[in-house]
């Protein structure tokens, strides 16, 4: 048996300590660790004591065994409540006390001193704590108090040995005025290896708060949680939830901070009930949440459904005045996973705001919006929108759509979709509705720019998706209505920069087991913007089959239509019963005319602006109702910016026959022309007030601009067939505008020195003498004037309309100057501006 003495009470404790009275708290003392191999009898125990009753440790009495001992180690602490006697805490660090061989179940072992409770009606070893660091530690024993220290309410005093420590567990709560903190995990460690040394070292723990206040007008709840671990030095998350016949609040947030990192934090509320708002727009929920040194990840179309902030906003009336999930649920969600909605991420700052709204009852929908900035910016938009006709009674359709929109400067992309969800159908509950839309742009930066695509429902089937496409899910309807009948649709429509596609399928089936039917159509067609050119395809298929036993009897009629053009071709196929005519018409599909002369691709492809010019900098703004006025520029400098949606090879100055060359020769995909040359020139001249000169090129330089321009227009026309390939729509190697600036002037010759004295220097008129004199200038003559400061006012006055006219003119003609004082001002405070009277210089010099 190791005896040790120290003392702590709740005093000692996190959050709770301070508010304990010095005569109400309770105090832990004096630890006993006692292993023995065996049992003991109350014999051998008398005979320990007896040796040991005559030693003395440290200047007081050796401590003692207790009345009984178990076989295996335990570990005994002293609890003293306020005026009463101590009791022995006891913990079991391993073995088992031993039963009686006889029937019935074992019984539940008793501790020797007192009546402590066990966890879980058991006893906890070490080994079952292992892992802890500074976290929720479960006690081996528990001795109920029940005792009121201040405004601390505390319950039970437990023990438990964990990782060489001895914790000392509090379960305490803080209560006033009908509001209760809960601390949970509220304990203290003692370090046993240090304690043998003589060294008393102690640690902190305090596993979360739980928060409840109740009364017939609110209720209010929360827990928060120290999650602290590797690799946080500290992490804090939680969640409340504040509940009125009304309306209901809930919030979650954490606070995460890694050794030598910036602390993280966010915070996300939601307010549901029954919110005031007209008919029209009914609101129902409002959601915001904010993050520091945090990353809120953008849900992807299929991921809608889930976002936790638009799970925290309800959708159906019976929702309204109740808070739709779990806030700790929520608040897991938003925080766990491979890949977290919420993550620390230095320099990153989000802000989200959604809102729960119904339309006339018909409408119901939920929507939010997200701004994050930081190394990038992006801004998004998720939402989900419900409508059921008719409001009442059987419903006819049910239309349930997810939309997801963001861009974001990382990817220069602007990205929107949407998706019909299961739960949509149109006239039966069993014909459901299904598929998507999607709308792409990419911007410069991008990898892609100029290019863009808008589909519902996918794509041609014989058009090849580029990888940065969008995939999506056919438009169509899937329904059952009994009796052996299937009927399914598809349909889509495509635009991208080259190309319109659209399409459709009906698919309707009869399975009457011996009977069977069918009915398939389809058409899918494709349209080339420039060259001009389409391709169609149509069929239809009726057919049925008779399982007559011993054989099977089937028939089948169709008829289908292919046709292209320019020139118009194509074919008509009739087959029946197994036997197919193809009729053909027109030129063969190659045979037509492919491209277009300059004229029409000029006027039917082109823009009528062909050059856009535009001053960003050092350009003075020119009148609305003078469109045409020539630009006026600063002369400290300026910027001009061309661009052009007509691709060029080089970028050239006309007088200084400057060239800037591209990295390819022109291509025009259209008319079947390649290895062309095109220069995008410029030219600058000034005017002198009778005629209009060139400005030498010398004194001003070109810097070209490349962007990607769409490959149906400027790509090789012999690197694929009628369509261009959709691996590569667009073309980066073109020049399409240019940037022209001054050339900046570099100082010549000497700068000579400025002394202070001459910065210094305040002249006076008149011949800048001072009338009084100073060593080396000569003294003017000088007298007193009563009335100096009344002609310096009436002065001032005088001169004050001049000046404002000449700083209106002057600001008039773009030069900048400071504002305009007003002298009349001056003129009023003269009296006050000068301590002494203004003297009067005679003219006669002394």
């Amino acid at each position: 048996m190791i005896a040790f003495k120290f003392e702590e009470g709740v005093k000692s404790l996190p959050l709770v300590g301070e508010l304990v009275p010095e005569q109400a708290d309770v105090k832990v003392s004096d630890l006993r660790v006692l292993a023995s191999s065996a049992e003991l009898t109350k014999k051998q125990i008398d005979q320990v004591n007896s040796a040991l009753s005559g030693t003395y440790v440290a200047g007081r009495p050796a401590a003692l065994l207790p009345e009984t001992v178990d076989k295996g180690a335990t570990l005994t602490v002293d609890v003293a409540l306020p005026a009463q006697e101590p009791e022995t805490l006891k913990l079991n660090m391993g073995g088992k006390p031993k039963r009686k061989p006889g029937p019935g179940p074992e019984p539940t072992p008793k501790p020797a001193t007192t009546v402590a409770e066990t966890v879980e009606d058991r006893t906890v070893t070490a080994a079952e704590a292992a892992g802890f660091a500074v976290a929720p530690v479960q006690a081996g024993a528990w001795l109920k108090v029940d005792k009121a220290l201040g405004p601390v309410q505390l319950r039970r005093v437990g023990a438990a040995y964990q990782n060489g420590r001895l914790w000392l567990l509090f379960d305490a709560a803080i209560g006033a005025g009908g509001l209760t903190i809960s601390a949970d995990g509220l304990g203290l460690g003692v370090d046993l290896s240090k304690l043998e040394r003589g060294t008393f070292d102690t640690q902190g723990a305090l596993s979360g708060l739980g928060l409840d206040y109740k009364n017939p007008a609110v209720e209010i709840g929360g827990a928060f949680l120290n999650k602290t671990a590797a690799p946080y030095s500290l992490y804090i998350a939680g969640s409340a939830v504040v509940s009125t016949p009304a309306v209901g609040l809930q919030a979650v947030g954490a606070y995460q901070k890694k050794k030598d990192d910036a602390a993280s934090l966010f915070l996300v509320a939601a307010l549901n009930g029954k919110l005031p708002g007209p008919p029209p727009f009914r609101l129902k929920g409002i959601v915001a949440g904010f993050g520091y040194n945090s990353h809120l990840r953008v849900p992807a179309i299929a991921e809608v459904a889930t976002f936790p902030l638009l799970k925290m906003l309800p959708v159906t009336d019976t929702e309204d005045a109740s808070i739709p999930h779990e806030p700790m649920e929520v608040l897991d969600t938003l925080l766990s996973g491979d890949n977290p909605w919420v993550s620390a991420q230095a320099g990153t700052i989000w802000l989200a705001a959604g809102l729960a709204f119904s339309s006339f009852e018909l409408l119901h929908a939920r929507t939010v919006a997200v701004v994050e900035f930081g190394n990038d910016v992006t801004v998004s938009l998720s939402g989900i929108a419900a409508a059921q006709l008719p409001r009442e009674g059987k419903p006819y359709a049910n239309l349930e759509l997810e939309v997801a929109a963001s861009y974001s400067t990382a990817t220069n992309m602007l990205a929107f979709d949407g998706q019909l969800t299961s739960r949509s159908f149109l006239l039966d509950e069993n014909a459901h509705l299904r598929g998507g839309f999607a709308v792409r742009s990419w911007f410069a930066g991008s990898g892609h720019e100029g290019d863009f695509v808008l589909t519902l429902g996918g794509y041609h089937p014989q058009y090849t998706k580029p990888a940065h496409y969008p995939a999506v899910d056919r438009l169509g309807v899937d329904w059952e209505p009994g009796h052996g009948v299937t009927v399914k649709s598809a349909s889509y429509l495509a635009v991208t920069p080259d190309c319109l596609m659209t399409g459709g399928a009906l698919d309707i089936r009869y399975d009457g087991g011996a009977v069977q039917a069918w009915l398939n159509a389809h058409y899918d067609a494709i349209v080339q913007w420039a060259p001009l050119h389409f391709d169609l395809d149509i069929g239809i298929t009726l057919g049925a089959s008779l399982d007559c036993g011993l054989f099977t009897i089937s028939g089948e009629i169709g008829a289908s239509l292919n046709l292209w053009g320019p020139p118009v071709g194509g074919y008509v196929t009739v087959h029946m019963l197994g036997v197919g005519i193809t009729i053909s018409f027109g030129p063969d599909k190659e045979s037509g005319e492919t491209t277009v002369g300059w004229d029409a691709f000029r006027q039917q492809l082109l823009p009528k602006t062909p050059l856009t010019l535009a001053a960003p900098a050092g350009a003075r703004p020119l009148a609305d109702d003078a469109p045409e006025t020539p630009w006026s520029f600063s002369s400290e400098g300026f910027t001009l910016q061309a661009a052009t949606p007509l691709p060029a090879t080089a970028a050239t100055l006309l007088q200084h026959q400057e060239t800037s060359r591209g990295n390819r020769k022109l291509d025009i995909r259209p008319m079947g022309r390649t290895g062309l040359d095109s220069h995008l020139a410029f030219g600058i001249e000034q005017h002198d007030g009778t005629r209009w000169t060139p400005v030498p090129s010398d004194h001003y330089h070109c810097t070209p601009q490349y962007a990607p321009v769409p490959n149906a227009l400027w790509g090789d026309p012999g690197k694929t067939g009628v369509l261009a390939d959709p691996a590569e729509q667009t073309v980066s190697e073109y020049v399409t505008g240019a940037t022209i600036e001054p050339i900046k002037p570099s100082p010549t010759g000497t700068v000579r020195t400025i002394t202070a004295a001459n910065l210094a220097a305040n002249p006076i008129v008149p011949d800048g003498k001072n009338p009084y004199g100073t060593p080396g200038h000569v003294r003017y003559p000088h007298a007193d004037d009563p009335g100096s400061i009344a002609t310096l006012t009436s002065t001032l006055t005088a001169r004050a309309p001049e000046r404002t006219a000449l700083h209106e003119s002057l600001t008039g003609l773009g030069f900048t100057l400071d504002a305009n004082e007003s002298m009349s001002r001056m003129a009023e405070q003269a009296p006050e501006l000068f301590t002494a009277r203004p003297q009067k210089v005679l003219e006669t010099a002394a």
